[in-house]
């Protein structure tokens, strides 16, 4: 639109993404003596809705038990969701690029350390409001914002759309 400024496009980039760590478990979340099918948490006095100033903010997030949905058939493996916010700018920075796959190797080297010790410190935090559950992982996935990049085409590794919203319906 050439009615538009140069930055137009820049300005309305979505600026929030998240790590995600999906947890498949031996056994259901209710076996475990969860019965929530999700918990939103945030431990400041007030819900900040931005990106962190590290990698992730642990200060709030949302726990996903989707055993616990009512479905037609259940799910047979036990699943827990941990949902953060994160920042692009951070986890970009230890790659230099949105694909950390197309970097170096030193620099993916980099990444799926920063990854695998981000992962852990998400699970920590999830076990503050849940029974346990990681003696009972018998696999993990996660997403950063590079991940949300790399499948999505975001620049940004946002999830949502753009925080400059259009009003009109078009």
């Amino acid at each position: 639109c050439s009615d538009q400024p140069e930055t137009a496009a820049k300005d309305c980039l979505g600026k929030l993404s998240f790590v995600e760590i999906i947890a498949c478990l031996d056994r259901t979340p209710k076996e475990l003596g969860i019965s929530d099918s999700i918990i939103f948490f945030n431990d400041n006095k007030e819900f900040r809705y931005e990106s962190p100033d590290d990698f992730v903010d642990l200060s709030s997030g949302v726990l996903c038990m989707p055993n616990n949905f009512k479905y037609e058939e259940p799910m047979e493996e036990g699943q827990i969701r941990v949902t953060v916010k994160a920042s692009f700018k951070h986890w970009h920075g230890l790659v230099g690029m949105a694909n950390p796959y197309k970097a170096s190797k030193e620099a993916r080297k980099r990444y799926h350390e920063k990854k695998a010790e981000i992962e852990q410190i998400v699970l920590e935090t999830a076990a503050k409001y849940l029974p346990d559950f990681r003696p009972h992982i018998i696999y993990l996935d996660s997403f950063t914002p590079l991940t949300v990049s790399r499948y999505t085409s975001h620049p940004t590794g946002a999830i949502y759309g753009s925080p400059k919203k259009e009003k009109k319906g078009l």
